[in-house]
C-alpha cells in the first residue's frame, strides 16, 4: 500500500481532482479518502 498526502482546493463544482503517478495507467485501485478542513490564516 501506498500514500499521497496532498493540500488542494475544492472548486465551486464540488468536484476533486486526483492526477496519479503514470505508473498507475490501466491499474485497478481502492482509493480511501480521509478529509480535514485546512482552518484559514488570519491576517
Amino acid at each position: 500500500m501506498q500514500s499521497i498526502q496532498l493540500t488542494t482546493h475544492i472548486g465551486e463544482d464540488g468536484i476533486l481532482k486526483v492526477e496519479m503517478p503514470s505508473e498507475m495507467k490501466d491499474t485497478d485501485l481502492e482509493i480511501v479518502i480521509i478529509f480535514q478542513p485546512v482552518p484559514k490564516k488570519q491576517g
